[in-house]
């Protein structure tokens, strides 16, 4: 596993984040992704939702897989607070009914590898069940 950490080129005031692109966190992550080999299917912020403007900042559409990178948990940033917390439940329950499975991974697990390394045994899970439940429709099995 490489947990290069990407450096983005100059530096941002307004919270780390590009006009167009993603912060710091979710620019290290993409690396991480295209060096493991995990980025096949892997669209950027991806909207989700037929009516709201909702995105995640990974999602891989196929097997119903998203990865938000959470920042700003230490300082009171909008996923802390409490409107911006409140909106995120709204987020990702919805998302959930619509079968989509989450991975929230805090921007310390982005320099650690904590969140590659879930990501990777999430696919490996989410992939396994897909093939079972595809022999299973198809009469082989145990």
């Amino acid at each position: 596993m490489v947990l290069y950490k990407h450096k983005l080129i100059s530096s941002i005031g307004n919270g780390g984040v590009r006009p167009g692109r993603g912060s710091e966190q979710e620019e290290t992550f993409s690396y991480q992704l295209k060096v493991n080999g995990l980025s096949g299917g892997c669209e950027r912020q991806y909207r989700f939702h037929p009516s709201r403007k909702w995105s995640f900042d990974f999602a891989w559409p196929s097997v119903l897989v998203a990865v938000e990178v959470e920042g700003g948990v230490w300082i009171q940033g909008r996923h802390t607070r409490g409107a911006g917390f409140v909106k995120d439940c709204e987020k990702y329950g919805e998302a959930a009914i619509l079968g989509w499975l989450i991975l929230r991974i805090p921007a310390a697990w982005v320099d650690n590898g904590t969140g590659l390394g879930m990501l990777t045994r999430l696919m490996n899970n989410r992939l396994n069940k897909r093939q079972l439940n595809a022999k299973k429709r198809s009469g082989r099995g145990c």
